[in-house]
């Protein structure tokens, strides 16, 4: 008998799962979503660009189904405007034709006024509508002035220096001067910490999306001061150095160690500002 009332729950619980699973995964479902939350878009100046978001239904239907777009940040992007950064055009509405399952948001740019480094969001969402389900509906647009090409040379010149000790104490603001290094891929950056210092740096820009400074000072003996123990020399530390092509900025982390490998405790951080 228990045997069988074990066997009759089983085919109950079966049954159950077999009607919960019918109605998680309904047929024919207007559920919409955009393909994606966030973009960047690099502009020259003067350059008009369309951006094209695509939006996807779970169902197709035999008439267009017209979805109206919102801008949801209007104050930001109507001071972007009135500083003549960009112009823009957004269509009311976006539609996914009858027959078709996607759709396509087009949202035209033209750079005005973006220059250096300047970056401006332009944000959107998919208005909520009545026998529609959404899934993803608000996408950030990021709008950038289109990055120099990378050439190591633009990093020479003079520099304004801030940032905090490996104590944690503040830097008094000075002047550095970066000049060639000793190979093509190299800098030296000259008085960064003290008088006389020197420290030889690497830019790798093999991913202009994560360009980053290697520390060579070591190797080609260009020391930061003299210690009791030898030459102290600038060393990578835990947080990668970093550096931007729209301004030829450089953003150095980097610990104070022997040649033998033995540093001194902390970080520094130093960030160079070109003049």
């Amino acid at each position: 008998m228990n045997n069988i009332k074990y066997l009759f729950s089983v085919l109950v619980l079966a049954l159950l799962f077999t009607a919960c699973k019918d109605e998680l995964e309904p047929t024919n479902t207007p559920f919409v979503a955009l393909e994606n939350a966030n973009s960047i878009i690099a502009l020259n100046s003067g350059e008009k660009k369309v951006v094209e978001l695509k939006l996807y239904a779970a169902n197709i239907e035999g008439s267009d189904r017209e979805i109206e777009v919102e801008l949801v940040n209007s104050e930001v992007v109507s001071k972007a405007v009135a500083a003549n950064l960009y112009s823009y055009t957004l269509p009311a509405t976006v539609v996914i034709p009858s027959g078709s399952n996607a759709g396509v948001l087009q949202i035209a740019f033209t750079n005005v006024g973006i220059e250096g480094c300047v970056a401006t969001e332009f944000k959107i969402k998919l208005k909520e509508k009545e026998g529609m389900f959404f899934g993803l509906n608000k996408h950030t647009i990021k709008l950038v002035k289109t990055p120099s090409p990378f050439d190591i040379n633009n990093f020479v010149g003079t520099y304004i220096a801030t940032g905090t000790s490996n104590s944690g104490e503040a830097l008094e603001s000075h002047e550095v001067t970066v000049v060639a290094g000793p190979t093509a891929t190299t800098l030296q950056i000259n008085n960064m910490l003290r008088p006389n210092s020197k420290t030889i740096v690497e830019l790798n820009n093999d991913d202009p999306s994560n360009p980053y400074i290697d520390y060579k000072s070591a190797e080609y003996d260009a020391a930061l001061f003299q210690h009791g123990l030898g030459p102290i020399y600038a060393t990578p530390a835990e947080t990668v150095s970093t550096f931007r092509t729209c301004d030829n900025s450089m953003d150095l982390t980097f610990k104070m160690c022997l040649g033998d490998g033995r540093c001194f405790p902390g970080a520094n951080h130093i960030i160079l500002t070109k003049k």
